[in-house]
């Protein structure tokens, strides 16, 4: 999923995460982990994807990180 933030014209890549398909399949931990992954390495780190907010409802985990599409990558070679 995609979008732009109204203001800042920011395009988004959401990931949506079904709470009752990762509870179903004991991928809650995995998807915590994820999630503090992404916050730890993705503010510095060139080839991992920045995660700019998280918010949750009653049926899914909501992640809004840097579109791939508009990712910039360093070149060190």
């Amino acid at each position: 999923m995609q979008a732009t933030h109204r203001v800042t014209k920011q395009d988004y890549a959401i990931k949506v995460l079904d709470k009752g398909h990762l509870a179903r399949n004991n991928k809650l931990q995995t998807a915590l982990i994820e999630k503090n992954t992404l916050v730890k390495l993705g503010a510095g780190h060139p080839g991992i994807v920045k995660l700019h907010w998280t918010f949750q409802d009653e049926y899914s985990l909501c992640q809004f990180r840097n579109n791939r599409e508009n990712q910039q990558w360093s070149d060190n070679s």
